[in-house]
C-alpha cells in the first residue's frame, strides 16, 4: 500500500493564506504542495529542492525538524514524505525552496500541521 497523499496549494504572492495539514498519529503520508505565484502555476527548474520545517514554537524553538522534498520537474509541486512517526500536537510549519547552491531561497508558505490522536490506534 502506498502512502496517502495530502495535497495543498500555496501561493507565494498570497502569504496571508496559511495552509493547514492534518493527519493521524502513526500515519506516514506524502504531503504535496502545489506552487503558485499570483494565481499562476509556478514550475520549478531541476536545480531546486524543497524543505519543510515544523516545530512546536514558532520563534522560540531553535531546532525545528526539517524534511527535504522532491520537486517535480514536469509539474508545479514539491512532495515531502513523512517517514517518521510525529507526536500528536500542533506544529508551526513552513515550506521553502532552495537552489542547489543555496544562492536562492524562497519561503513559499507558512501554515500549521496538526497530528491528531487516533481513535483506533495507540497514542
Amino acid at each position: 500500500m502506498s502512502s496517502p497523499l495530502i495535497q495543498k496549494r500555496i501561493d507565494l504572492q498570497n502569504q496571508t493564506e496559511k495552509f493547514n495539514v492534518e493527519f493521524h498519529y502513526k500515519d506516514t503520508p506524502t504531503l504535496r504542495f502545489y506552487l503558485y505565484t499570483q494565481e499562476e502555476q509556478w514550475q520549478p527548474t531541476s536545480d531546486y529542492y524543497g524543505k519543510l520545517g515544523y516545530t512546536t514554537g514558532f520563534e522560540t524553538n531553535s531546532s525545528p525538524v526539517v524534511l527535504t522534498g522532491v520537486v517535480s520537474t514536469s509539474e508545479n509541486y514539491v512532495d515531502f514524505e513523512i517517514t517518521e512517526v510525529i507526536a500528536t500536537g500542533n506544529y508551526f510549519a513552513q515550506v521553502a525552496l532552495y537552489d542547489n547552491t543555496y544562492a536562492r531561497q524562497v519561503v513559499w508558505g507558512d501554515g500549521r500541521m496538526t497530528i491528531k490522536k487516533s481513535p483506533i490506534g495507540s497514542v
